[in-house]
């Protein structure tokens, strides 16, 4: 049986922008600064037909060893333009950092830069960062990770002006470095230049090494806009991997003061993760965020000097029909000598550096525009996201290793929750799935795009 409590206190990051530039707690809806000490967290209710809260969409979050201290960040969400091509663009009204000492169930800003209005990402250079005790203004976060051997030191990847999910980027902040749990920020992995500027031009401000092979790749695949994900080698926490969408993995061996470009199979435009295989960093897994028909596993056991294709796990086989739920391999998790990773039709597990796999756990439930939409590793099982249509059954699944799905949390399929908080029409239709777990204290976390974070107490 699959014992499950939400935690009734569902925690919202509702963080507010404060006047004088200081701290503020994160309210429960419908609360204010006066009505509700800083000290008590209270709970949110849940109205399930507008979002839970109006200016933030948490998109990054990380929790460090021991499950207390965790770290989030958002955009304050701004108005969406109207217009065909940018209905379902979220725009960025300024980029919020929370951090939490609870693990997740109040949260404190500590660093937001807030614009006056919210803009389309008209701009053709990144907008001027200059207090660094904030995170750039036009920085939207895509992941949070932790230096293994001091979690003070904060990794967040990124895009710049490309609102909550990186649909329209240009050139600027990729990765950002804090070495003070996120009290200051300093760029790690930047890309800045006048939009449509070739790479090898000396207009291109950039901490990656401009070798041919870069800049034949950046031609090709257009101007690195996007970080996904990061990895850093427990037992050399100065090497550091960089996935960046249509370009691949980056390295650097002195914590992200210099990156170089080692050529590798890539595919155009997609999202990318980078995982560890071996405690050094020698050993790297690239798998793809695709849905189309390329993509797969890449491996690395020279430090990301050199890649070859593993196999094409999660490629949408010829002749298959596939539609916006679908997604490529992503989550990828490494526990000692099995790599595992999860495709739109179930969680897969390989013993033998990523060439054979075995299916884990299929789909929670049938249909044929059904997919899982992210998943994590939550103390020795798995809490997936699935998504479906037509809409009903749609959830939070989660399965013990080697046992079956019980459903965690449903949604009414219109993305309004039913004792939950899982938006998962966005999240099955957006690039990065909202979807983080805490398993030192088996929890999962969840947001949607148009504000709220949700605090989901699991034991599997």
């Amino acid at each position: 049986m699959l014992y499950l409590s939400i935690a009734r206190s569902i925690a919202l990051l509702g963080v507010v922008a404060s006047a004088t530039g200081g701290p503020q707690v994160a309210h429960p809806v419908g609360a204010t600064a006066s009505t509700i000490p800083a000290s008590t967290p209270g709970p949110a209710p849940i109205d399930g037909t507008s979002p839970l809260i109006d200016d933030m969409a948490v998109t990054a979050l990380a929790c460090a060893p021991g499950g207390r201290d965790c770290y989030a960040a958002g955009i304050a969400v701004g108005p969406v333009p109207a217009g065909p091509l940018v209905q379902d663009v979220i725009y960025s009204a300024g980029a919020v950092f929370a951090v939490s000492h609870d693990a997740g169930r109040t949260w404190v800003e500590r660093a937001t830069a807030r614009r006056p209005h919210a803009i389309p990402p008209s701009e053709s250079r990144a907008m001027p960062w200059r207090d660094h005790t904030m995170l750039p203004t036009d920085f939207a976060a895509t992941s949070l990770t932790l230096d293994p051997t001091d979690p003070r030191t904060i990794y967040a990847t990124g895009c710049t002006d490309g609102g909550a999910d990186c649909r329209l980027t240009i050139p600027g902040h990729l990765l950002l470095r804090s070495t003070d749990a996120g009290r200051t920020w300093a760029d790690a992995l930047v890309y800045d230049a006048p939009v449509g500027t070739d790479p090898a031009s000396p207009l291109v401000r950039t901490t990656i090494g401009r070798t041919p092979a870069f800049v034949e790749r950046a031609r090709e695949g257009g101007a690195p806009t996007i970080a996904t994900s990061v990895a850093i080698a427990p037992a050399a926490p100065a090497h550091i991997a960089a996935c960046v969408a249509g370009i691949g993995v980056l390295t650097s061996a002195d914590a992200g003061r210099a990156w170089r470009y080692p050529d590798q199979p890539v595919v155009p435009g997609s999202g990318c993760d980078v995982v560890d295989g071996s405690p050094d960093g020698r050993i790297l897994y690239r798998t793809d965020r695709t849905s189309g028909r390329e993509g797969g596993v890449q491996r690395s056991t020279d430090g990301g000097a050199h890649w070859a294709t593993r196999s094409m796990l999660g490629v949408v086989p010829p002749g298959a029909s596939s539609n916006i739920l679908v997604t490529g391999v992503s989550g990828p998790v490494v526990t000692g000598r099995t790599l595992a990773a999860t495709t739109r039709d179930g969680i897969y597990a390989s013993t033998d550096g990523g060439a054979r796999w075995a299916r884990l756990h299929g789909l929670p439930i049938g249909g044929a525009l059904t997919a899982i939409v992210g998943s994590v590793r939550v103390g020795g099982g798995w809490v997936a996201a699935v998504a479906a249509a037509p809409p009903g059954r749609e959830g939070l699944y989660g399965a013990r290793d080697g046992g079956a799905w019980g459903l965690v949390g449903a949604t009414d399929g219109l993305g309004r929750a039913q004792g939950g908080a899982l938006d998962l029409p966005e999240m099955g239709g957006g690039r990065f799935p909202r979807l983080w777990a805490n398993a030192p204290a088996h929890i999962v976390y969840t947001a949607g795009p148009y504000g709220g974070l949700y605090r989901w107490e699991v034991n599997l």
